[in-house]
C-alpha cells in the first residue's frame, strides 16, 4: 500500500460509519463506501470503533444494532481498545479544529465519549 500514511496491516477508511455507506435496502447489502479522504494504513479496530462512535453519538437508539456490525466484522475487539480508539480519533479531530481557530462541538463530544461504558 505505497503512498498511504500510517502503519498497519490494512487499509483503514478513517471515517467509516452509516453516514458513508450506500445501501440497497431491498437486497439488504452495502453497494458502496464513500468519503475516503481519511484513508490510511492502520488497524481494523479504527474503523470498527469509529462506526460504533458514530452510532453512539448520533443514533443512540440503534446501539443494540452494533452487535450486527461486530458479527459482520467477524470479531468484537475489547471495549478498552475500542474506547481508546474512539477517544484518540475525537482528540485528533478536536486538535484539528483548534489549530484552525474555529469553535466546534468536538470538545463536548470528547467529554461525552469519555463518559461512555460498554
Amino acid at each position: 500500500m505505497a503512498g498511504l500514511d500510517g502503519n498497519g496491516p490494512v487499509l483503514v477508511h478513517g471515517d467509516f460509519g452509516p453516514q458513508n455507506l450506500l445501501l440497497d435496502l431491498d437486497a439488504g447489502r452495502v453497494t458502496g463506501v464513500l468519503d475516503w479522504e481519511f484513508a490510511h494504513r492502520g488497524d481494523p479496530v479504527e474503523d470498527l470503533a469509529w462506526a460504533e462512535w458514530v452510532v453512539r453519538m448520533h443514533h443512540p437508539g440503534a446501539v443494540d444494532a452494533l452487535d450486527d456490525l461486530f458479527l459482520g466484522a467477524g470479531r468484537r475487539p475489547p471495549w478498552s481498545q475500542r474506547h481508546d480508539e474512539m477517544l484518540r480519533r475525537v482528540r485528533q479531530l478536536l486538535a484539528g479544529t483548534e489549530r484552525s481557530g474555529s469553535t466546534s462541538p468536538w470538545r463536548e463530544r470528547l467529554t461525552t465519549t469519555e463518559t461512555w461504558t460498554e
